[in-house]
């Protein structure tokens, strides 16, 4: 059996419904090809030329905590807040009311 080589690309998507309208975050800037009846728009094949100075930024951030002894960026309270945040957003499509996120108080741990 022949090898199929394949392109991957990466898409990011992202769009918050509420009650008073939609945001819808921006995909990359490319053109839009209209040919054949069809309407297409190219896919990055690397996230990293999208994200590149972002990224860059982000772990020259970390490196430099380091550097100094400190930690910086996300933490698992970070993590366990969005968990929480998402469990409520999932709560309240399935209820149709307003849910808390109720996270308690912030372990000392994570004060910076």
């Amino acid at each position: 059996m022949p090898l199929l080589e394949t392109e991957r690309a990466c898409e990011r998507h992202a769009e918050i419904v509420s009650e008073d309208g939609i945001v819808n975050l921006p995909g990359p800037a490319s053109p839009v090809t209209r040919r054949n009846s069809q309407v297409s728009v190219e896919i990055e094949k690397d996230w990293l030329i999208r994200f590149d100075e972002s990224y860059a930024a982000q772990l020259q951030d970390w490196v430099d905590k380091v550097l100094v002894g400190t930690a910086g960026g996300s933490s698992a309270w970070d993590g366990y807040t969005a968990a929480l945040t998402t469990d409520a957003a999932l709560a309240s499509q399935q209820s149709g009311k307003a849910e808390k996120v109720i996270a308690g108080k912030r372990p000392a741990l994570y004060n910076s």
